[in-house]
């Protein structure tokens, strides 16, 4: 059940990544299938448009080389756009494709407002 906070956060959450300050995106979802007639893999991707914030690089204090590398870029999905991102995800930002390396779902209360995704080339 919603919480007070839920019903705050979750919405502006959406207002403010999907109607303020975000864009669209590509999110990617890879799946594989075994053909048995064939006896081969088939690789299909589901394409879905997304708001995304802008992609921002991550201070240079946060890099470790280890979690955290040089060049990784973090963006925001609100969670009004359905999609529950996963590791194995993509995102096709302005004609470049880029690795889901880390999901950091944001609570408000009982639910989640938005993702915080780590992202690399």
């Amino acid at each position: 059940m919603p919480t007070a906070f839920d019903q705050i956060f979750v919405p502006l959450a959406t207002q403010l990544i999907d109607n303020t300050f975000g864009f669209d995106a590509t999110h990617r979802r890879q799946t594989r299938t075994y053909d048995p007639d064939t006896g081969k893999n088939t690789t299909s991707n589901a394409d879905t448009t997304v708001k995304i914030t802008p992609p921002n690089p991550y201070d240079q204090r946060r890099i470790d080389n280890t979690l955290i590398q040089q060049g990784d870029q973090m963006i925001m999905m609100s969670s009004n756009s359905g999609i529950v991102p996963q590791l194995s995800d993509k995102f096709v930002i302005t004609g470049q494709t880029w690795q889901v390396v880390g999901v950091k779902p944001i609570v408000s209360g009982e639910q989640t407002a938005a993702y915080e995704l780590q992202l690399r080339q």
